[in-house]
């Protein structure tokens, strides 16, 4: 037997636990029975079958192993056990070594099934397995050098007696030690503790188990013939407990050493082995070393704890040496780019990064190669700054000494000023063109030449001045020398006479001869406005001596008039002058003869108009009629202009008309009230109010709305006086467009009129322009009409969408997109938006627009069904276009800051309208559909397109420019994020990430159509084929996208709320590939943005440094990094929580850089 190869006590292992684990899940559908004889069998519920031998299903582990052995366990008929190989056809009474060791295996694998703290251990013998009820396991685990309790209770006492003796390992023979112990035939004769002692000996030499009953032990010792002697011992039964007592101990102590050796064996392997890292999960690390005898050494139970217990320390261990040779490597690039003498406070990474690769001493040390790449990053901007900092010490002295030579050569330069003034050459009234000749060859005036700042045209021009500055001074003490000589100045004084009085006085000299020439001048001209003021009282006294003269005079006249005299010219003024002496009018004229010629004057004047001629009285008439004419003709014309502002304010006049008085208080000033919307009733109010004849009406208003009216009416007079100096131009425009209007729709097709329609646009623009450059504060609207209209603007309902009030208010909206485009071009003051404000109507803009996508996406595809007639094609493309003018008014008004703060949270809308526009059109373009395919026309003629047809062909070119007008939208509202709410910004930068939005626009326009090597872009609402030479030349819709990306990227309200991770990076850095030298010429603002995707490029480090982010904390392989420099990786959260302390000053340095 013992040229047998042994087993593979590992594989036999393995296969146990593989077994044991596979029928945890199993549920047998066998069920063990007795036959009336005491036969076992056993019988299966499910297929009710019945088998006499054990099934599979049953079989432990153990068996099945036992099983798969080629040693089989056999009975002759004379009930002896044998043992017979299959293999080799062997045959043998005892059980050979491989199997025995084998079922010695099983009983130490069951042993450490059923006692978790026990472990196998190989070479050491096991301990028998007892149950707790004191039974001996069949599967229990014994020495493999002791028979077990089954096999002795399974054999004749002969047989295992023999078993007893083979099995016994080698120690001093049996009989020597029988008879030492017991000499004394009487066991009872002896000591008891002497005998319990023996006892105890007898029972640890047959290797007793400390956890088996009484009952057991007997059946284990009784084959022993010296246990007949024992039974004569009384208390073998309580030596036998204190032997179990003294046993356990001991285990417990041999386990303790084990345990205590396993694990000491346990931590050196792992610190010693290469195959796991501290990351690695204890699964893996269990099937790794499964086969490992020094880990199957610990228990289970506690194999994992003790293994999550040694990854702490080398987890400690790599991190603290993985710092180490991170601040080593640093140190040693730092030293390498303090001696590249090539790297400059103006080198970039990308340079810095070729100066490495060809640096000897960086490719030769295998150290700094293995830095990480932010690291190295971190070290080369720590450089730069350095760098800098010297480079800015440079400078700063540079500037000092360049500033102190400027500083001479102006002191220099004021000292020649001073020659000049004390020569007379420069005065407070001095021409440079007088002075350059003679300082232009003068060296001080050179050196000013030569530096920046202040030239030397500046310092003469602020030396006049402060002469200048003087005069006042000058002017006292000129009034007080020609006051001391007595000397009055008039309005014929001249100049020479005027220095002669003052050089009588030698306090002349120290005064300016330019101030002298100024204070002569100012002092004759105050002569002369006196002799002006003088000549003026003088005239108006006389006119009004003329005036009262005259107010007498028809005094006078009056009264001859109202005594309704009849005077003949023979009359005398003596006969009826006692008829008019009591008159005041009489008596207020004082000189009889005045009396009298007024009152031949009267009566001549009677005698001239009856006796005048037909002829003049014909001529007169006509004069007069055509006088009356004209006047009625203006008055009609007022009174209708009258009656067009009453329609148009009805309903704020209704809404001002008699409230209660203590009402109307409350409601405070009128740009609290808000406007009922108009009903149908209204209207028919309103058409009643013109057939009854008018009447003054009697508004009872309170003292504070009086008040509202007459400051709101003295702040819009200077508009309305502007609004009536410019009516008749106005009007005249209106009537050329209408005009032509009601003509066109008279006469052309349904097809064509739409054609005709832009047409018309553009001649309105035409004749816009013309009277705008006519009148430069032309414009559509008159500000009372924009007042009206905005106030007057409403949402409608579904239903209500296409009926004579919504039209009415597509052409307000209309007049109101044309008038806020002129407002913006001409570069004038804002009135609609103004007007939008103060009647907090911007939110409601918004609500309009988002009430006509929703009309178009639900309503109209019900409108095409039920179409049959071409006379409803046009109204419904008016509804469509009407989103387009609404969008169009929202892009001009976006413009100004205050009304995107105004939109509040109807911002949100707003963006969602602009993403799905414009989403729309990106899905289009994706699905290879072209919108009107713009190498053909765009519109067919009526004869091959039917009317539906070309209205959702119309409707595909209202959507095209809808996206334009969103983008526009968007560019507006990303450069005024700072006064947006913080939920808008959230929504643009986390929810619909309008960075990467922008660059996916960019790279796949739908605007841009390429089709055989010709291109075509959208512009102001067509298809048009762009030139080979102007493909790069940028659209107004491709100019805003470019804007609202540098907006959104570079706009520091925008930054703080954006976070650039890793997807966002790669997405944004697509923009490099799209930006040219030709792009950057039209727009170069755009530099920055390029710049800034330099700096985030870090590919060029890859031939370098392939290495990958490490954790800063422990060197792991990351994923993750610092939300605020983006400098720092870290593989978990417990790691950066870690690192925090150190990173934290270099965060917010590095934070404050990008």
């Amino acid at each position: 037997m013992s040229s047998e190869p042994p087993i593979d006590r590992d594989a036999v292992w393995h296969r146990l636990r593989e077994l044991t684990d596979a029928r945890k899940s199993i549920v047998p559908a066998w069920v063990e029975h007795k036959s009336d004889a005491g036969e076992v069998y056993f019988y299966n519920a499910e297929t009710q079958a019945s088998v006499w031998e054990k099934p599979a299903e049953l079989q432990t582990a153990g068996e099945i192993v036992l099983a798969e052995s080629t040693w089989k366990e056999y009975k002759d008929p004379e009930g002896r056990v044998y043992f017979h190989d299959a293999t080799s056809g062997k045959t043998a009474w005892d059980p050979p070594e491989s199997l025995l060791e084998l079922k010695a295996l099983i009983e130490e694998f069951n042993a450490s099934r059923t006692d978790p703290n026990s472990a196998p251990v190989n070479g050491a013998a096991g301990r028998r397995a007892v149950s707790e009820d004191g039974s001996v396991n069949e599967e229990s685990n014994a020495s493999s050098a002791t028979p077990t309790a089954d096999r002795i209770s399974r054999t004749s006492p002969e047989r295992g007696e023999v078993l007893a003796k083979e099995s016994t390992p080698a120690r001093e023979p049996t009989e020597e030690r029988q008879m030492d112990v017991f000499a004394i035939k009487d066991i009872n004769g002896i000591d008891k503790k002497e005998a319990a002692e023996a006892f105890r000996k007898f029972l640890d030499e047959k290797n007793v188990p400390s956890n088996i009953n009484w009952e057991n032990c007997v059946k284990i010792i009784q084959s022993d013939k010296r246990f007949d002697v024992w039974k004569k011992f009384s208390d073998r039964k309580q030596a036998f407990n204190q032997y179990k007592i003294q046993k356990q101990k001991q285990e417990k102590e041999d386990q303790r050493k084990r345990q205590e050796k396993a694990r000491e064996m346990f931590e050196k392997m792992l610190l010693a082995t290469d195959k796991i890292s501290y990351s690695t999960p204890y699964r893996d690390a269990d099937r790794v070393f499964a086969t490992d005898k020094v880990w199957r050494g610990v228990a289970e139970r506690e194999r994992e704890s003790l293994y999550e217990d040694v990854m702490i320390v080398v987890e400690k261990r790599e991190k603290e040496q993985a710092e180490k040779d991170r601040d080593e490597s640093m140190e040693k690039l730092c030293d390498i780019l303090n001696n590249l003498h090539e790297v400059t406070y103006r080198t970039t990474w990308v340079e810095c990064q070729k100066y490495l690769a060809e640096c000897s001493a960086f490719m030769s040390d295998p150290v700094v190669k293995k830095i990480n790449k932010l690291d190295a990053l971190k070290v080369f901007m720590d450089h730069i700054i350095k760098l800098e900092k010297e480079h800015d010490e440079e400078v700063r002295n540079e500037k000092r000494q360049r500033k102190r030579a400027h500083r001479k050569h102006r002191e220099a330069y004021q000292v020649l000023l001073d020659e000049l003034s004390r020569q007379g050459i420069i005065s407070s009234m001095a021409k440079w063109k007088a002075v350059f000749p003679i300082i232009r060859n003068d060296n001080r005036f050179l050196n000013m030449q030569e530096q920046f700042g202040s030239n030397a045209l500046d310092l003469f021009k602020l030396y006049v001045k402060d002469l200048q500055n003087r005069y006042t001074t000058d002017l006292d003490m000129v009034l007080t020398i020609i006051k001391a000589q007595s000397f009055a100045i008039t309005s014929k004084t001249e100049f020479s006479d005027f220095l002669r009085v003052l050089h009588k006085d030698d306090r002349c000299l120290a005064l300016d001869r330019g101030n002298i020439k100024m204070a002569f001048d100012a002092l004759r001209a105050t002569a002369m406005q006196e002799d002006k003021g003088r000549e003026e009282e003088l005239r108006r006294a006389q006119e009004k001596e003329a005036r009262q003269k005259e107010a007498l005079e028809k005094a006078f006249t009056q009264m001859l008039k109202d005594s309704k005299m009849t005077f003949a010219a023979t009359d005398k003024w003596l006969s009826v002058h006692d008829k008019f002496a009591g008159k005041s009018a009489y008596q207020a004229i004082r000189d009889e003869e005045d009396r009298i010629r007024l009152f031949h004057a009267y009566v001549a004047k009677g005698q001239t108009v009856s006796s005048g001629s037909s002829g003049e009285k014909d001529k007169s008439s006509r004069k007069k009629s055509k006088r009356d004419k004209e006047r009625k003709e203006k008055e009609k014309e007022r009174d209708k202009e009258k009656d067009r502002e009453k329609e148009r304010n009805s309903d704020r006049r209704k809404r001002q008309a008699s409230p209660p008085a203590e009402e109307e208080s409350s409601k405070g000033s009128r740009s609290h009230h808000r406007k009922r919307p108009a009903t149908p009733s209204d209207d028919e109010e309103v058409a009643d109010s013109k057939s009854l004849p008018k009447k003054k009406k009697r508004h009872h208003r309170s003292p504070e709305a009086s008040r509202d009216k007459e400051r709101s009416r003295r702040r819009d007079e200077p508009a309305r006086r502007d609004d009536k100096e410019r009516g008749s131009s106005k009007r005249g425009v209106d009537k050329v467009v209408e005009a032509k209007a009601e003509k066109l729709a008279q006469e052309l097709s349904e097809d064509e009129l739409e054609n005709q329609r832009k047409l018309l646009m553009k001649q309105l623009g035409k004749i816009l322009s013309d009277e705008m450059a006519k009148a430069e504060n032309a414009d559509i609207l008159f500000f009372s009409e924009i007042e009206s209209y905005i106030e007057n603007l409403a949402l409608h309902q579904l239903e209500d969408i296409g009926n004579l009030r919504w039209f009415n208010q597509h052409e307000m909206l209309e007049k109101l997109n044309l008038q806020a485009l002129c407002e913006v071009k001409m570069r004038k003051e804002e009135v609609v938006c103004d007007r939008f404000l103060f009647f907090e109507k911007a939110s409601l803009l918004v609500e309009i627009l988002v009430a006509q996508s929703i009309w178009t996406k639900k309503v109209f595809p019900h409108i095409l069904t039920f179409m049959r007639q071409t006379s409803q094609a046009f109204p419904t493309y008016m509804v469509l276009f009407h989103t387009v003018t609404a969008a169009s008014l929202l892009e001009t008004l976006t413009y100004s800051e205050s009304f995107c703060q105004a939109l509040d949270d109807s911002a949100m809308d707003l963006i969602e309208f602009c993403h799905i526009c414009i989403g729309d059109q990106i899905e289009r373009k994706q699905k290879g559909k072209t919108i009107n395919n713009p190498s053909k026309a765009p519109h067919k003629t009526n004869e091959s397109v039917s009317p539906i047809e070309q209205l959702i062909s119309q409707k595909e070119d209202i959507d095209l420019i809808l996206s334009a007008k969103s983008v526009g939208i968007l560019c507006h509202l990303a450069q005024h994020v700072s006064s947006l709410n913080l939920s808008v910004t959230t929504r643009m930068c986390d929810h619909h990430d309008l960075p990467v939005f922008l660059v996916g626009l960019l790279e796949h326009s739908p605007w841009t159509f390429q089709q055989g090597g010709r291109t075509w872009k959208f512009l102001d609402g067509e298809w048009r084929e762009i030139p080979e030479a102007d493909r790069f030349l940028l659209t107004q819709t491709e100019g805003q996208l470019w804007i609202a990306l540098h907006q959104s990227l570079l706009n520091p309200d925008m930054i703080k709320k954006y976070y650039l991770n890793d997807f966002r990076k790669n997405r944004l850095l697509r923009v490099t590939s799209l930006m040219n030298e030709v792009l950057l010429d039209q727009l170069p603002v755009l530099a920055d943005l390029q710049r800034m995707a330099g700096v985030y490029t870090t590919d060029n480090i890859d031939p370098i440094l392939p290495q990958p982010a490490k954790c800063a904390c422990c060197g792991h392989p990351a994923k993750s990094r610092c939300s605020g420099c983006k400098m720092e990786w870290y593989c978990r959260r417990e790691c950066q929580v870690k690192q925090w302390s150190k990173h934290k000053a270099s965060c917010a340095g590095l934070s404050e850089q990008l």
